[in-house]
């Protein structure tokens, strides 16, 4: 999670970019809370994607893949 942009002294595209779509929330494809202690906790993702190394996959076509593996009963998501 950034802190800051560059060369926004105002926070203006900071808070258009991942505050404004839920007021006062951090929006950007994660589920997150702030903790009392300033922490924050990570629930996980929101629209299912994962982008390891840059590559976006969906949870849906690991879970296909996985599925018709024969030691594997059920994959669940």
């Amino acid at each position: 999670m950034p802190v800051r942009f560059l060369n926004d002294p105002d926070d203006e595209k900071y808070q258009e970019a991942y505050f404004n779509k839920f007021e006062g929330k951090w929006h950007q494809g994660d589920f997150a809370e702030w903790t009392l202690s300033n922490g924050i906790i990570i629930h996980g993702r929101s629209d299912e994607t994962l982008k390891p190394g840059g590559v976006r996959i969906g949870t849906a076509e690991i879970y296909a893949v996985v599925d018709t593996l024969t030691q594997i009963r059920k994959a669940q998501s």
